[in-house]
């Protein structure tokens, strides 16, 4: 069962992905690699600073975006 924490980083990581939907594309496009970064994403959400929700997806964006190179 999915607790209250878990709950709310799940929402915002899902907001924040509809509010830029031009982030992450290289993972978009590849259900798996997109699942994982949400993953990802959630986990680092959840154990972090609340106030700092909208830099961590930045910074795991930038990431992801990064290593699109490599693809």
């Amino acid at each position: 069962m999915e607790n209250q924490a878990e709950k709310r980083a799940r929402m915002l990581v899902e907001q924040w992905l509809v509010a830029h939907p031009e982030r992450v594309g290289n993972r978009r496009r590849k259900p798996e690699d997109f699942l994982n970064w949400k993953l990802a994403a959630i986990r680092s959400v959840r154990e972090g600073n609340p106030y700092d929700v909208g830099d961590i997806l930045r910074r795991l964006a930038t990431q992801a975006e990064g290593s699109a190179m490599e693809d």
